[in-house]
């Protein structure tokens, strides 16, 4: 009984004694429930929210959960508010394309998705309200979203077609690229010959284009002198780049090829993890621990998140106790943000 007594203090002062502290947690929810269609009739959203915020703030063993239908990004300069910007125009009629678009095939001759920053709570929010996209396909589509966003910068994936009518119908390519938010150590760069050996490039490139299959027939032995379909030799190939994924009590540098499907589209093919720690060092991210989880631990070690599907657990971290489930959907973890102590609750106040 006694030693019982002691064990439950112990536990009761471990989660009085965590920190105050709140975790901003940036979610991809496009195409989940959070757009919901006005009425059944009506192609037009109501409300286009790609994005989401949750403030999981804690304070000893009692845990709130704040949302935002935005990317609330914290940088040395102040709050950044961040959703995606769409931009469409209708269907223009053209007798000398009808041959190939009759009309009613497409509603929109272009459409523009791109990340856009706010500086204010009040001004994302009226932005929002404004936006009445139908998200249809169009002629000419340029897209990007966030993969991975911190305090210093930013990554997009996304993809350029457009649809001409010739012998290829239409080209097409995927596309990743990474932007500065308070980046200060110079350009700023997502290409893997910008940080490291063409050596090492070819060896990322050719492990790529082996993963798929028959990409490269089986009875030849690559080297930096193959040629790759539709392209150039593996050592004069440079669209090799590389993004962040978050993983077990890290981020992992993943890298991704552009390969050319036929002569007018491309695509990215991932890779293993990097290893190099020059990597990591430059971008002052984490290595992961490994690459079979999704779990972040907080700054001070007090209290773990672990993501499963669609399911968020936070946990005290010295006692396993389970301090929250968030039942939410979403496509892809894209931002993880701290803030311990008295800085916790100023940040909780940007939910208000």
């Amino acid at each position: 009984m006694k030693n019982l007594i002691v064990l439950l203090f112990i536990c009761i002062a471990n989660f009085t004694s965590a920190q105050e502290l709140i975790h901003l947690i940036g979610l991809d929810v496009n195409n989940s429930s959070s757009s919901q269609s006005s009425n059944e009739d009506s192609e037009t959203l109501e409300s286009y929210t790609p994005l989401k915020t949750l403030g999981v703030y804690r304070n000893g063993n009692t845990v709130e959960v704040y949302t935002l239908d935005h990317l609330l990004i914290p940088t040395i300069s102040g709050f950044k508010h961040a959703t995606l910007n769409v931009v469409e125009t209708d269907f223009i009629k053209d007798p000398e394309r009808e041959m190939y678009i009759p009309e009613g095939t497409y509603k929109l001759e272009e459409s523009y998705t791109k990340p856009i920053f706010f500086d204010s709570k009040s001004a994302i929010d009226e932005f929002i309200k404004s936006l009445s996209p139908i998200l249809e396909d169009a002629i000419k589509v340029d897209f990007e979203t966030f993969s991975f966003v911190n305090s210093k910068f930013y990554t997009t994936t996304g993809f350029e077609s457009f649809v001409h009518g010739g012998a290829s119908w239409f080209n097409a390519d995927q596309k990743l690229n990474i932007y500065p938010l308070d980046w200060k150590k110079g350009a700023l760069s997502n290409r893997i010959t910008d940080h490291l050996s063409n050596t090492e490039k070819n060896k990322i490139l050719i492990a790529a284009a082996k993963s798929m299959g028959e990409y490269i027939p089986n009875d030849v032995s690559p080297d930096k002198d193959l040629m790759l379909p539709w392209s150039t030799t593996v050592d004069e190939f440079q669209d090799v780049f590389f993004d962040f994924q978050f993983l077990n009590k890290g981020i992992g540098i993943i890298p991704f090829s552009q390969l050319q499907g036929n002569s007018s589209r491309s695509f990215l093919q991932d890779g293993p993890m990097l290893e190099n720690l020059k990597l990591y060092e430059t971008f002052a991210v984490q290595k992961p621990v490994n690459v079979d989880a999704v779990i972040i631990l907080s700054p001070d070690k007090s209290t773990r998140t672990e993501f499963n599907e669609n399911t968020i657990f936070v946990y005290d971290h010295q006692t396993n106790y389970l301090l929250k489930t968030i039942e939410l959907n979403f496509n892809k973890l894209i931002m993880s943000e701290f803030a311990i102590g008295k800085y916790a609750k100023r940040w909780a106040q940007e939910f208000q």
